[in-house]
Parts: C-alpha cells; structure tokens; sequence
C-alpha cells in the first residue's frame, strides 16, 4: 500500500483488515492518491509447483506466509479509505456473549496518540434487528500517552435474542469513546447471541 508515493506497509493476510498510520504521509491541504499493488495466489505456491489450468480450483501445495492452505485470488475483499482519527480513539471491539450465563463480554481497546495521558469513558448500545435496545456504560479509563490499553466491561442479564442456523440473528453493538461528556469517536460490530462449546471430540453451536 502507497500514499502519495510512500510506502506504508503491506500484508499476506486477506481475511482481516490492514491498518496503516499515514500521520506523516498525508497531504492535509490538497488531494491524496493511494496506491495498491495486488499479488494472486500464484506468488504463495511453492518454487517448483506450477499453478493449476484451472484457475477455480484450489492449487495444490499453496500455502500462505500464515502456513494455512489457502486459494488467495487477486482482488479486494473489502474498500479502501482515508479517515482522519481522533488522538484518543476506539481502536477495535470484541463482543463475547455468553447465553449460558445471560451476559456480554464487551473488549475495547483503546489507543492513546497524544503526548498525555487522556481519561475517557465508554457507553455501549446493542440494539436487535427489532430495534430493540439495550444500553450501559463501562468504566472511565486513563490511556497512557502513546500506548493501547484493554478495558473490559461485562452485562449481566442481556436478555438477547438467540442466534440460531435456522434463525441467525444478529445483533448491532456501538461502542462510543466520551471526553468531557462529548462523543469523540465510536465503533460498530455486528455478533450473535450464541456458545460454541466442546464436549469430547464434539464442538456444539
């Protein structure tokens, strides 16, 4: 990935989202121009192993910088952006329910680009495909200068509905940053209110 004819990073990893810090990079007055270089899935074949005629098929012996075997296409799985973030910000979230115990696991991590410490506090929304929602706050947190912390909040009796095969609902979950009672950034994910657990050689759902 290139801004502006700089380099800024790349990646071998196509199922998750690649994130680069263009603070020093970025033109804050004129036009940007971002630029991709792709490689398909013939690059990860093993020297000596030629690719299959039948591009669809997946090649034999390919196998991935992560050691997985894999069938990477060239191309994009998602979009490409510009966003200008906040020194304090919502870096990631992770929602982890529990329908044994009727509660929401909710991990937030928090990262802190400023020179000071920065005290914050945190409100989450889940809300259902009826619209239903629920609502609670997390603890305030101090964030170090320049570091990334973990704040996890827990929500018993989340009362949400059930994520099944034959009914996969999902439920929305906003996590919101506050400085000063004012939002100064969020984060959205989407998960289902269900357990995966292991009993012998057995994985339930």
């Amino acid at each position: 990935v290139y801004l502006n004819g700089k380099l800024l990073g790349d990646s071998s990893i196509h199922t998750s989202p690649v994130e680069f810090d263009v603070t020093k990079v970025v033109n804050r007055t004129g036009e940007n121009e971002i630029h991709l270089v792709l490689t398909d899935w013939s690059a990860f074949l093993k020297e000596g192993t030629p690719p299959p005629k039948d591009g669809e098929l997946s090649p034999p012996r390919c196998s991935a910088l992560t050691g997985n075997a894999l069938s990477i296409r060239m191309g994009l799985y998602g979009f490409v952006e510009l966003l200008a973030a906040p020194n304090v910000r919502v870096k990631r979230i992770w929602a982890i329910p529990s329908v044994k115990n009727d509660q929401l696991t909710v991990k937030t991590w928090l990262e802190n680009h400023g020179d000071s410490e920065a005290s914050v506090k945190i409100h989450h929304q889940v809300e259902d495909k009826t619209g239903k929602r629920l609502e609670f706050d997390g603890p305030e947190v101090k964030i170090p200068a320049k570091s990334v912390i973990v704040s996890e909040t827990v929500k018993d009796q989340a009362k949400l509905p059930l994520w099944s095969l034959e009914k996969p609902n999902l439920c929305g979950l906003t996590v919101s940053l506050l400085q000063n009672e004012r939002t100064i950034d969020r984060d959205f994910s989407r998960f289902g209110f269900r357990d995966i657990d292991k009993q012998g050689r057995d994985i339930l759902l």
